[in-house]
């Protein structure tokens, strides 16, 4: 017995935008138990954006809802989801697969994503960049201040011009406790690539933070913090392994 055929799986890239399906995405973080459970919103179909103002750029398969404020020059490109509320200041862009949930607060002439996910209670100021795989939690940023790599920034304040290098997060959730606590970093701080800053922890103006640094207790102004391994070499050590594997460890 024969079975009917099945239609071909066609990739949303290449559909139009009738074709594309209606969006249920979770614009809000959502919490299984045992955790408590937070406000989640969805981006209903029949609130979007319909009308796309003069002077602002959308592309077609962008989801934007209707509330949202789009301030002059505003760029939005393929695949961006906007939630309720949301205001974009003057010539702010949002690169392709940028999701912002509701009632974020987003400076002029800031650059976000791709690839960004901005979820509950965030500002983020004018004249920033918050870069490709970056997530904002509950953080507030201010201006002129790159947060550009690979990094997740959570019940967090940055002043201005801090720049956070890639592969850096906040620790911010005690799992013992359910309690989050907060990370500060003041104006002109810059933190190296791949450190974790336990919160809760203050980071000094124009303090340092070495790369690959793990920051527990507080960083004072102008100061630079250490926290890793001291480098070691082992000369030779590899040949000496081939050399066993070989046996020829003593010709």
């Amino acid at each position: 017995m024969s079975s009917s055929p099945t239609a071909p799986m066609v990739s949303p890239l290449i559909m139009s935008q009738s074709q594309l399906p209606l969006p249920t995405y979770p614009l809000s973080e959502t919490n299984n138990s045992p955790f408590p459970a937070v406000p989640h919103a969805v981006l209903s179909p029949n609130n979007l954006l319909k009308t796309v103002p003069s002077q602002v750029t959308v592309h077609p398969t962008a989801l934007v809802d209707a509330t949202v404020q789009l301030g002059e020059g505003v760029i939005i490109e393929a695949y961006c989801i906007v939630g309720a509320n949301v205001k974009l200041g003057a010539n702010t862009h949002l690169l392709p697969h940028t999701i912002l949930s509701e009632n974020a607060q987003i400076g002029e002439a800031t650059l976000l994503g791709p690839f960004l996910h901005v979820r509950e209670n965030v500002t983020v100021g004018s004249h920033c960049k918050i870069g490709n795989f970056v997530e904002l939690k509950n953080a507030t940023i201010a201006d002129n201040t790159c947060v550009s790599h690979l990094s997740y920034i959570g019940d967090a304040t940055l002043g201005n011009w801090v720049n956070i290098g890639a592969g850096t997060i906040t620790a911010n959730f005690n799992s013992l406790t359910g309690e989050k606590t907060e990370t500060s970093i003041a104006d002109f701080a810059s933190i190296g690539a791949n450190c974790t800053l336990i919160a809760p922890v203050a980071i000094g103006r124009r303090a340092m933070v070495a790369a690959g640094s793990v920051i527990s207790k507080p960083v004072s102004d102008y100061s630079l913090a250490i926290a890793r391994g001291k480098q070691t070499e082992i000369t030779h050590w590899v040949q000496k392994q081939l050399n066993k594997l070989s046996g020829t460890e003593n010709q």
